[in-house]
């Protein structure tokens, strides 16, 4: 009887890991390229981590 093979399918602890603490949710927005550019300098290239930081530094100068 052959062996079923130890490649692929689903192990614990396997795939990429989250980014965050914090569970993340997709969301789309328009953004206009100004904004595109000036999110993905903020983020080192990635215009997510860009967006999260813009807002965390918005919400730091409101409290």
């Amino acid at each position: 009887m052959k062996q079923p093979s130890q490649r692929g399918g689903r192990r614990a602890n396997s795939g990429r890991k989250p980014i965050a603490d914090s569970a993340m949710q997709r969301k789309q927005v328009m953004l206009d390229a100004e904004t595109i550019r000036l999110a993905e300098d903020l983020g080192d290239g990635n215009l997510s981590a860009g967006l999260r930081a813009a807002v965390k530094r918005a919400s730091s100068h409101d409290a």
